[in-house]
């Protein structure tokens, strides 16, 4: 098992007043087989009720024309293929579907639709399990993008870069390779999701004041994505300083004293607050 020597593992404390007061209640990690289980029997039911509603059939062409049948022997290869899946990654999804609320009803979608997008899939025989797909990501934080002004796309836009700038390809939750120990991941993907609305209405201002003077066409959407990139935050270094931080206060005076287009403390740090405020289950293999 992984020893946890890197220095910010050893000296991470869990400040009283910078983590939710109240209990996270976590659901119990099932078995590999039972989560397995669990998992089928959802995405097979949702398919279900999806199929009974009939409808357009999202990815299919004329030239390519799909049916539900199509869709069904799809679903049932992705499911058979996570037996050849890393063992965390089913057991995290076997935690994330007993929720209430799961992420993928947070986006209006089935788990049949969430695991398997059948226009884009891979051959069964060519699916490459790396430790976990980035996709997981989305199911442990999306919660935290789920706030009143926030939006669940942000969750994605958010965890690619916070995965780009610590270099790694899988999820961020699990990765191996990133030395930080679950609080510590689970700290910095807070700040993340609290800091997203101020990033998308300074972007936002941004974009309103370059059409103001004329910016249109082509160089309105290269600069758009420019803008996005421009203002990405969390590097492994501010993680760091963020780790240190001993109480709220504290993280929304260094926030902003950090990143140049958060102007106002008081909000920053009533965001922090608020998103600090919501449950985020452990995870289900402790490294």
């Amino acid at each position: 098992m992984t020893r946890w020597t890197h220095p910010f593992a050893a000296a991470f404390q869990r400040p009283r007043d910078l983590v939710p007061t109240r209990p996270v209640d976590a659901p119990p990690v099932l078995s590999f087989d039972d989560a397995l289980h669990r998992l089928r029997a959802q995405a097979l039911a949702d398919f279900t009720v999806r199929r009974d509603a009939g409808g357009y059939i999202s990815g299919s062409r004329r030239e390519k024309p799909l049916t539900w049948d199509d869709l069904e022997q799809s679903l049932h290869e992705k499911l058979d293929s996570y037996r050849q899946a890393p063992g965390a990654f089913v057991l995290q999804l076997g935690v994330e579907v007993q929720k209430p609320t799961p992420w993928w009803r947070h986006v209006g979608l089935g788990l049949d639709e969430y695991l398997d997008r059948t226009p884009g899939r891979s051959p069964v025989g060519t699916v490459v399990w790396s430790p976990a797909p980035a996709a997981l990501d989305d199911l442990i934080f999306g919660d935290l993008f789920s706030l009143p002004g926030q939006y669940p796309k942000w969750v994605s836009e958010s965890m690619g870069n916070v995965r780009r700038e610590y270099g790694i390809n899988s999820a961020f939750a699990l990765a191996p390779e990133v030395p930080l120990r679950w609080a510590s991941r689970v700290r910095i993907v807070q700040v993340t999701a609290a800091l997203e609305r101020q990033r998308s209405d300074h972007i936002t201002a941004l974009q309103q004041q370059a059409e103001a003077e004329g910016e249109s066409g082509y160089r309105a959407f290269d600069m758009w994505h420019n803008r996005h990139a421009q203002t990405v935050f969390m590097t492994p270094a501010l993680g760091r300083r963020i780790l240190r931080a001993r109480s709220v206060p504290e993280l929304a005076d260094l926030l902003v004293g950090s990143i140049p287009w958060l102007t106002d403390e008081d909000v920053t740090e009533q965001q922090l607050r608020n998103t600090l405020a919501v449950s985020v289950a452990p995870p289900a293999v402790r490294r």
